[in-house]
């Protein structure tokens, strides 16, 4: 992965390896798809990281942050995604997985990353509205689960250095060291 923008080495220099994120939210305005709702949101996409995260974060961190979002702040919000045709559209598809999108990144280094994305359509008002909020949210169930995202933590990182140990992974990408490199010279 290149890190090439002077804005992306900043993030990786001053924020991911100091502080080592559990969970990290990246915030947009789409001028997307016409839809319903003031704000989309997902959760990272990268195949390539462990699957604790990513299975966390979709089937129980975001849905629980959608039902607070609409009986908190009667507020509906939807998976990101856009139709293929505004004019007929046929079928909502989302982003693609690649790790040059920080969220991405952040599920391919094992933590969890989200997406939001605010409608650019909306009044400015509610954009910022159903921004807020969902901060508020996300902020609210990672205080209260932070013992569970801990622990998800702490088996993600045990399950990257056992992939590190194995040498060929059955993850989608092979890295073979060198000739007569030693990864693991205390062995």
């Amino acid at each position: 992965m290149k890190a090439r923008s002077p804005e992306f080495r900043a993030v990786l220099t001053r924020i991911l390896r100091p502080w080592d994120p559990e969970v990290f939210l990246d915030l947009h305005t789409t001028n997307g798809s016409y839809h319903a709702y003031p704000l989309l949101y997902a959760p990272h996409l990268h195949p390539g990281g462990p699957p604790g995260p990513l299975v966390f974060a979709r089937e129980t961190f975001l849905p629980s942050v959608r039902r607070a979002m609409r009986t908190r702040h009667g507020l509906e919000v939807f998976d990101y995604g856009n139709f293929d045709s505004q004019a007929n559209p046929t079928r909502w598809a989302t982003y693609d997985y690649k790790a040059r999108m920080c969220w991405n990144y952040i599920g391919l280094r094992g933590r969890i990353g989200i997406l939001s994305e605010a409608f650019a359509y909306a009044p400015f008002r509610n954009r910022v509205e159903a921004t807020y909020h969902f901060v508020e949210e996300v902020l609210r169930f990672t205080s209260e689960h932070a013992r569970v995202i801990r622990e998800i933590r702490s088996a993600t990182d045990r399950q990257i250095v056992e992939w590190g140990r194995t040498v060929k992974p059955e993850i989608p990408y092979r890295w073979e060291p060198p000739e007569g490199c030693n990864i693991f010279p205390e062995e």
